[in-house]
């Protein structure tokens, strides 16, 4: 698992290259990357970056099936390509030329 439970990150990529590479992400709630992580599915998200916040997180993802869990994450960072991202600004810059 990769944990980062960050005061404030504003989506950074790690959050995806974990989920892309299989590995269950642990975050908090004020990260952006924590809209794409489910609680218990693919990683865990703490309201708060606090000990025992963490800790229990943790604790939840060490003793859940790591197959499971990994499938998932990887899943879940799937929709997040460069060829998506390219076709969101292409319908974008088609809306707003109209």
């Amino acid at each position: 698992m990769f944990a980062v439970p960050a005061l404030y990150e504003p989506f950074g990529n790690v959050h995806l290259e974990a989920l892309a590479a299989g590995v269950p992400v642990l975050t908090s709630a004020r990260a952006g990357g924590a809209e794409v992580v489910t609680r218990g599915r693919n990683g865990w998200v703490v309201q708060a970056p606090g000990g025992e916040a963490i800790a229990e997180g943790l604790r939840a993802l060490r003793e859940s099936d790591a197959a499971r869990l990994a499938a998932a994450a990887r899943a879940s960072a799937e929709p997040f390509t460069y060829q998506t991202q390219a076709e969101g600004f292409e319908t974008l810059y088609q809306h707003l030329k109209r």
